[in-house]
């Protein structure tokens, strides 16, 4: 770097091309500057971080750029290395840009090291400026570091094609757009036959007297149906799954209500009820409203354990259905079916 271009020392001119490129580089930008051959002659281990890769750190660049003195070996490839792993290349997206004036002079294979860092790397690249490197061998040798790493190679004879050359390979990308958001899933509840009846989902709460549509993330979601009247309440959960930019429709799970009677025949006693294992109530019980199902009726006798009858019974909706026993078995269990009234 003590060589000479129009009588100016090449360390000169790019202490002065890289002091000017600092200033125009965004104060966000993580930089670190390792360097070579500049404290002892003939030691090719001579390679030292000067300046630890981190942002706000040009002043400290530049400071350390203008007491350089080359003296020593060119042990370039181990150099790019050393950087390398100063940006922990293999966890981080890294880049190393390299201006040498010679060839590697430390029997180290530029290309191998390329290779091996390109392979090793999350996303490493190194971008090689040869300054006023005449010889063939060197220019094939930086190129082939450069290329090996995805990096460009770049030659300079000049301060202005220096300048122009870290320019270049310094320009930060432009961010890339953000992926736009996928399009919305959306979801139509039909009305519900009670306009009493209101579904919750995504943490809102919505009415059913009308047809609903909304919005909501692509995925499976839950949706939690609740119709709730004087006379009784029901509620029914529902998995929906929904496509990003389609349209999914749906209806209200809760049916219409029918009503359940039970009651002991003229004359018989009464009895304790049970609809599916759960207590209902003593007989006669009368309106009982259900969902439309199947249902297990069983009737006891006071204090009894077991059931003097045990009954599968249909309910429809809009209908009673209508049990009459008797608890000592003297007459037969009779189910029948009738419309509610207003049906």
């Amino acid at each position: 770097m003590w060589g000479q271009i129009d009588g100016v020392a090449k360390i000169e001119i790019a202490r002065e091309v890289i002091g000017g490129l600092l200033e125009t580089l965004p104060a966000g930008l993580e930089l670190g500057l390792t360097a070579y051959g500049h404290r002892e002659k003939g030691n090719c281990d001579d390679i030292e971080s000067l300046v630890a890769p981190a942002a706000g750190t040009a002043g400290a660049i530049r400071a350390a750029v203008a007491g350089l003195s080359p003296k020593g070996m060119t042990p370039l490839s181990h150099a790019v290395q050393l950087a390398a792993e100063e940006l922990k290349y293999e966890e981080n997206k890294a880049t190393v840009i390299l201006v040498s004036d010679g060839i590697e002079t430390c029997e180290v294979d530029p290309c191998a090291i390329g290779a091996d860092l390109e392979r090793l790397g999350v996303d490493f690249t190194a971008h090689v400026i040869g300054f006023d490197v005449a010889e063939a061998e060197a220019r094939a040798q930086l190129q082939c570091l450069a290329e090996n790493t995805g990096g460009r190679f770049l030659t300079a004879a000049t301060a202005d094609e220096l300048s122009s050359a870290l320019e270049q390979v310094s320009a930060t990308a432009p961010e890339p757009e953000p992926e736009p958001p996928p399009p919305p899933a959306r979801l139509v509840i039909a009305a519900a036959w009670n306009p009493a009846t209101q579904v919750r989902v995504g943490g809102r709460r919505i009415h059913l007297e009308r047809e609903q549509r909304i919005e909501l993330p692509a995925g499976r979601h839950t949706l939690t149906f609740t119709l709730e009247t004087p006379a009784y309440r029901f509620e029914k959960s529902l998995q929906v799954r929904v496509v990003a930019g389609e349209t999914a429709r749906i209806a209200t799970p809760i049916e219409r209500p029918g009503q359940l009677t039970v009651q002991p025949h003229l004359g018989s006693r009464p009895g304790v009820v049970r609809i599916d294992g759960q207590a209902a109530g003593s007989a006669p019980l009368r309106g009982h409203w259900l969902a439309p199902g199947d249902y297990r009726v069983e009737v006891f006798a006071a204090g009894a354990a077991t059931p003097s009858l045990s009954q599968s019974v249909a309910v429809r909706g809009d209908f009673e259905s209508v049990v009459t026993f008797d608890v000592d078995g003297a007459q037969p269990t009779q189910v029948r079916e009738r419309p509610l009234a207003g049906n």
